[in-house]
């Protein structure tokens, strides 16, 4: 499932010569597999069992005191409020010569009788945020050692990496850094929730006469009619507290971000995955980063280290971020480093510990009413992105529903809500 996403949802270039990698923490026959991909054709080279990345993570995230196979990104999200100092303590503690590259696989080269009392009892003496940044920095040790060895056994410069561990979105940084890497992409939601896709596309790849199209959306959820929407609006006129008016253009709209406020947005169909993008999201200026602390205490009670992310027009992006190999980014699946100007202009949009981002970069292709109401915000602010982030409330999954939409709104603190055509705000 997980190579034949990789693979067929990535852009067809990758078809004619690439490798496929996938890593992840469980799997059934195997948790890592390399293949090699020669017009169109996927054969699998090498698989292991022995890899123990993912579980690493899991275990970790499970002594920091989170929920496991949930919270992962949490643990990725504190690492960079680690101090070198504690984070080379915890990494000497219990990291430090844990795994080894070999041709095509990672082993472990000290293997611990267990990987959680293992752990805990080696990290007692080590601060959290010590031990979340020792983890991801022996994570991206050890995949851009994989991925060198890997391209180095195969001489293929072009890699596609799927599977969980490739939702470890900041190791994204030192592997596209990879001097002899060419070509690098990750496809959305690379983890289990995308295997009935990679089913669906190795079924149609078996019967030969189908043609196969990559993902060049992810907006695959559902939608709902002018109907649904307007039942909707007829209840909620009944609320003497709320105001609603009809959408005319971006105008409006524009105009109260750069006041301060902070939509939800309802638009089209639901995104597929764990990344809200455009659709079913919560978007605010980025130039403020006061709008950090309101949307965390007031609207998403989310983790206060957790940062936000922009959706960003992918032609003013070299401005923005540094992408030397022009890689692309429409899932928001890369983080980058930013330029000095990003960092004066979307303060609110920027990891503060780190400094990197994790971009939409977003074409008119991809969905032409987000696509406008950015560009009508750059050309009011000279920035052409907004802030974004998925429409719920903490620990609720993502709206999908108009009902859900009006759910979250009622039980938070947003400004106003974009439900279609229906602009909704509080008198």
């Amino acid at each position: 499932g997980h190579q034949y996403y990789g693979l067929f949802a990535a852009p067809k270039k990758f078809r004619k010569k690439c490798l496929v990698l996938t890593n992840e923490g469980f799997g059934d026959y195997s948790n890592l597999t390399v293949s090699k991909v020669s017009n169109g054709t996927l054969k699998e080279v090498f698989s292991s069992k022995k890899n123990r990345i993912g579980t690493l993570y899991k275990m970790i995230t499970l002594i920091l005191g989170m929920k496991i196979s949930q919270h992962e990104y949490k643990v990725m999200g504190l690492a960079p409020y680690a101090s070198d100092f504690e984070t080379n303590k915890a990494y000497s503690a219990a990291f430090k010569d844990l795994f080894t590259v070999k041709g095509y696989g990672i082993f472990l080269k000290n293997k611990p009788k267990d990987f959680f009392f293992h752990f805990k009892k080696k990290l007692a003496d080590c601060r959290f945020d010590g031990i979340a940044g020792a983890l991801q920095k022996t994570v991206e040790e050890t995949m851009v050692a994989w991925i060198k060895s890997c391209i180095k056994k195969s001489k293929i410069n072009s890699v596609i990496l799927s599977g969980g561990v490739a939702q470890n979105i900041k190791s994204a940084i030192p592997i596209s850094n990879i001097k002899e890497l060419k070509s690098f992409h990750l496809n959305p939601s690379s983890g289990d929730s995308t295997l009935s896709v990679g089913g669906c596309y190795y079924a149609t790849h078996i019967m030969k006469d189908l043609k196969i199209e990559n993902l060049k959306n992810i907006y695959l959820g559902p939608s709902y009619s002018k109907k649904e929407i307007q039942a909707e609006i007829k209840k909620l006129k009944k609320n003497k507290k709320i105001f609603i008016q009809k959408i005319k253009n971006n105008k409006i709209i524009v105009k109260k971000l750069i006041e301060g406020k902070i939509f939800g947005r309802f638009s089209g169909r639901m995104e597929l995955g764990q990344r809200a993008l455009g659709n079913r999201s919560i978007i605010a200026d980025p130039r403020n980063y006061e709008t950090v602390k309101k949307i965390n205490n007031q609207i998403k009670f989310r983790d206060f280290w957790m940062p936000f992310t922009p959706s960003m027009i992918k032609k003013h992006s070299k401005k923005y971020i540094i992408n030397k190999k022009n890689l692309d980014c429409p899932f928001m699946t890369k983080a980058f480093n930013i330029t000095n100007y990003f960092k004066n202009i979307a303060p609110a949009t920027i990891h503060p510990a780190d400094l990197t981002t994790r971009p939409q970069l977003l074409e008119k292709k991809h969905n032409s009413s987000y696509y406008n109401l950015i560009e009508e915000f750059g050309k009011k602010t000279n920035v052409y992105c907004l802030l974004n982030t998925s429409l719920n409330l903490h620990g609720y999954p993502m709206v999908c529903s108009p009902r859900d939409a009006i759910f979250t709104f009622n039980n938070s603190n947003l400004d106003g809500l974009i439900l279609e055509d229906y602009l909704i705000l509080r008198r």
